[in-house]
């Protein structure tokens, strides 16, 4: 699989303060550096010093995580497939591409929203999707459909499978009769939520990426 640069802008003089640079010789040897990684989402690269810093993390701009005047440039993973220009963002480690919408709908809205994209409400079956997701929210009091609904008394994903071994539920959910799933930015977790009547509520789907597609490092625009 191919790897190319695409360095004409970038995000700079931003560094998660929570990673710890090394150096290394080149920007390309930092960027096999992250593609050797499963876990490897982004990396900060310092021309002048040669440090580089590997993330997990897909970033944005506003991510309130950057910290400034640190000579360093952030790039992302990139993939043919999930559109930065349509919202979409590409997932290294889990290899799925992810979207926040723009507007809050009801759960049948949103179904359909992700399907017509080629897309599903989103399956959150592992801890490391959890928190990669809460980060897609602007605030930590956003909340989105997940593809989770309780059908015929049994939890099931949008894909047709039982919730699994992981489940962040929190505080006393799920709730009897709230039966459609919601990630919570405030609860860090999932709460139910009543299906028929929610509207005020993001949703957020996920659609898989041809393997065959060319894997790019994006400068973050």
């Amino acid at each position: 699989m191919a790897i190319q640069l695409f360095m004409s802008v970038a995000l700079s003089d931003v560094l998660d303060t929570s990673l710890t640079p090394a150096m290394t010789s080149t920007l390309f040897n930092c960027v096999i550096q992250c593609y050797s990684s499963t876990g490897c989402s982004s990396i900060f690269y310092n021309k002048a010093t040669h440090q580089c810093a590997v993330s997990s993390h897909v970033y944005r701009h506003g991510d309130s995580v950057l910290a400034s005047s640190t000579g360093m440039k952030l790039y992302t993973w990139n993939q043919a497939g999930c559109p930065l220009s349509a919202g979409w963002v590409y997932h290294r480690p889990s290899n799925l591409c992810y979207k926040l919408s723009d507007y809050k709908v009801d759960i049948t809205t949103a179904e359909t929203a992700c399907r017509d994209a080629g897309a599903r409400l989103v399956v959150v079956d592992t801890a490391e999707k959890n928190a990669h997701l809460l980060t897609l929210h602007p605030t930590s009091v956003d909340r989105s459909w997940i593809g989770l609904r309780k059908i015929s008394g049994t939890w099931k994903w949008s894909n047709g499978e039982t919730l699994g071994p992981f489940n962040a539920w929190k505080r006393d959910h799920p709730h009897n009769g709230k039966e459609c799933g919601v990630l919570s930015g405030y609860l860090q977790g999932w709460s139910s939520f009543l299906c028929l009547t929610g509207t005020n509520i993001n949703y957020i789907c996920d659609k898989e990426v041809n393997s065959y597609s060319r894997l790019k490092l994006k400068t973050l625009k």
